[in-house]
């Protein structure tokens, strides 16, 4: 179990994360032109903004949980509202910049939601709570993947993986999907998701460890699987940007697992 100390601190830097995207797409929603339902996103990226300053300047951590999801759903209506609008410069960027902030958040609230199981709603669960933008991710099993559930396929740089069962938001984009890892190296992670991206697609990356650390990165998409039996469908994505605190922090957590197996018994 994270200490309380290291889950506010990733639910900090993934509110002024949030908040420096959101001051990016609303400006370019400054340059299209006006309309009705582009004021109701304005004003929806607004009350998300406003809610995540709140939990980063002075919010008690006991309601840090609420924080988020009541900014990811003014961000979900934000976005639907956007997709529904014709194509436009500014419209365009303002909607990678939520499907990434929607990224951002969506693991810091899974892990909230995954502790509190028992006393509060999943919002991830609620049929208009993500207005259909984002397909539920696979629940965690607890075992390890066996080396057969790859075909030979997962041949990430990296070193050893180990195996890592938390909820990833992932954005290439336009769009905002949900994925649970399986395994994790230095190198890249292997994501269980219902929507695997083709490879060759980048695709922005944001998890928590168990200790409470929040990482963000950039990644592109290596190769995919079909679900196969109880086996769900994903993706092996390898980073390219991942800053060095977020890669001392995995190499940290890596070095403190049992490697699910070697490298060199991949081919």
């Amino acid at each position: 179990m994270p200490e309380h100390g290291d889950t506010r601190s990733a639910e900090v830097r993934s509110a002024r994360e949030a908040r420096s995207i959101l001051s990016e797409a609303s400006a370019a929603l400054q340059l299209a032109p006006d309309g009705a339902e582009l004021e109701r996103a304005v004003e929806s990226v607004a009350q998300a903004s406003s809610t995540l300053y709140e939990l980063e300047a002075e919010g008690p951590a006991s309601q840090d949980y609420r924080a988020i999801r009541t900014a990811i759903a003014h961000l979900s209506e934000a976005l639907g509202i956007l997709q529904a609008l014709p194509p436009r410069h500014g419209v365009d960027v303002a909607i990678e910049g939520l499907a990434r902030t929607l990224a951002l958040l969506y693991p810091v609230a899974r892990t909230h939601q995954r502790r509190r199981r028992k006393v509060i709603l999943d919002i991830f669960s609620e049929p208009d709570s993500m207005v259909g933008l984002a397909a539920p991710a696979p629940e965690p099993t607890g075992a390890p993947p066996d080396r057969g559930d790859f075909s030979g396929a997962n041949k990430r740089e990296g070193g050893d993986r180990v195996f890592l069962e938390v909820d990833i938001g992932l954005a290439s984009q336009s769009h905002f999907y949900t994925g649970l890892s399986r395994d994790l190296s230095r190198g890249g992670v292997f994501v269980a998701t219902y929507r695997p991206q083709p490879p060759g697609t980048e695709v922005a990356v944001h998890f928590v460890l168990p200790n409470g650390r929040a990482v963000q990165a950039r990644g592109i998409v290596r190769w995919t699987i079909d679900a196969r039996g109880d086996m769900a469908p994903g993706m092996g994505i390898s980073f390219h940007e991942l800053g060095p605190e977020d890669l001392s922090a995995i190499v940290e957590f890596c070095e403190q697992r049992t490697p699910i197996y070697h490298q060199s018994g991949d081919d």
